[in-house]
């Protein structure tokens, strides 16, 4: 055999042309390649063009990378370089995805889980995957902007950053084509693909050898996050999500857990809306910040609430606040505009957990209720106090879906732990479950 393997003529490719009456010379100088013989090996099949010619002649021919014959599952090797951290550039621009969130304020930095990403993310072979879990509002999707615009990462993926978020129900034709455009496919056929299969091909095709970060935000299945792997071998994929078992399944051992904020992390997160919050009239707010159990949403909720009973250093008012929040009900029916929803859009710890108890039944729901009146995280209890508390209601399956929706968390020892918001919620809301 000779030192290339014999390939079938590409006879989709050679009939387009021929079928327009074109010669090898025009195609090659309308797509810009100096030697017409090109075209002949590729249509001959001796030759694959790279992402950039393909997608040339995908535009010239207005068709789709498999109507041409130029799609194949295994990955081309293109005649460009991989890029460097010194930044090569292969292509003539870098990819920036204007649905990738403004960073926000009054955001604690989180150093030690952002060195474990990188880690995660740069330090392996690509492609690369990893993945952020952790409880409703414990800042996943803030995590997952900060690193996307953190300068090392930006470095490393030189050609820039895809961003989708997904949620329960994603429109995942609407997020491809929204990729498509991005990496400037052309409208034509980003249209002609009607199926998600067919624009991740087209997508995969034209991202080729660019590095690039692919962060898929607030994932619900597997199969939604699979359906936007699209990069190429260069790319990586950061997931974030509250369901503990998808993260596991997506990345495997790069799965981190978005721990809560500690008690002086807190105050320092509320000190962002209230600098003085550390003053003595300010001591009452301490068994609010431990209502919250370290988690960021809530602690948001209370500050930019707090912020604005605050501002006119009256005591009898900040007394009537601090009363207010006294009540968990009142606590989770907060609101504040949402960081990275839609303009105008807000959002409440209520609405934040109900994301995920809508999709529970009202067994679950019931158990649920009934865990809250056991103590709450930092302290644990057993399964077996756990199945006496929802005896009638719920047995160890229910346990189970619990703790794989993110809403009961089991530690290394195999007891369960509550966070005091979700219990909160299940108390407050536990004649809704039919309790």
């Amino acid at each position: 055999m000779g030192r290339h393997t014999r390939m079938q003529p590409n006879e989709l490719l050679l009939r387009e042309r021929q079928r327009r009456g074109w010669t090898r010379e025009y195609v090659a100088g309308q797509i810009g390649i100096a030697d017409a013989k090109t075209i002949g090996r590729w249509e001959r099949g001796v030759a694959f063009p790279s992402a950039f010619f393909l997608q040339k002649l995908c535009e010239l021919y207005a068709r789709l990378p498999q109507e041409l014959g130029l799609f194949r599952d295994d990955p081309p090797l293109y005649p460009y370089p991989a890029c460097t951290h010194s930044c090569m550039h292969a292509f003539p621009q870098i990819i920036y995805d204007p649905a990738l969130p403004i960073p926000q304020k009054n955001v604690l930095e989180r150093r030690a889980l952002l060195r474990s990403l990188k880690t995660c993310l740069c330090d392996q072979e690509l492609p690369a995957c990893a993945a952020l879990y952790g409880l409703p509002g414990i800042g996943k999707t803030s995590l997952a902007v900060t690193l996307a615009r953190d300068q090392e990462i930006t470095a490393h993926f030189c050609d820039g950053t895809l961003w989708a978020s997904l949620g329960p129900s994603p429109d995942l034709v609407a997020l491809l084509r929204h990729w498509g455009r991005v990496l400037g496919i052309n409208e034509i056929f980003l249209e002609r693909a009607e199926s998600s299969e067919a624009l991740a091909m087209l997508l995969r095709a034209t991202i080729g050898p660019r590095r690039l970060l692919l962060l898929l935000d607030d994932a619900w299945t597997l199969e939604d996050a699979q359906t936007l792997q699209v990069g190429g071998p260069h790319c990586a994929y950061l997931l974030t999500t509250r369901i503990p078992a998808l993260a596991y399944h997506f990345a495997n051992t790069a799965s981190l857990q978005i721990p809560e904020l500690s008690l002086e992390e807190s105050l320092d997160l509320l000190a962002s809306f209230i600098p003085d919050i550390r003053e003595e009239r300010y001591q009452p707010l301490r068994s609010l910040v431990s209502a919250t159990g370290g988690l960021p949403l809530a602690l948001c909720l209370l500050g930019r609430y707090l912020q604005a009973q605050a501002n006119g250093r009256q005591p009898r008012r900040l007394q009537h606040a601090l009363e207010y929040l006294s009540h968990a009900s009142a606590r989770l029916q907060l609101r504040m505009p949402s960081a990275f929803g839609e303009p105008g859009a807000t959002c409440s710890l209520r609405e934040c957990i109900e994301r995920t108890t809508s999709r529970l039944d009202v067994c679950a729901l019931r158990t649920l209720a009934m865990l809250a009146t056991l103590p709450t995280k930092p302290l644990s209890f057993s399964e077996g106090v756990a199945l006496a508390a929802c005896a009638g209601v719920g047995d160890g399956a229910t346990l189970d879906l619990l703790v794989d929706t993110g809403l009961l968390e089991v530690n290394d020892q195999g007891r369960y732990l509550l966070h005091p918001v979700i219990a909160d919620y299940a108390r407050t809301y536990h004649k809704s479950y039919g309790g």
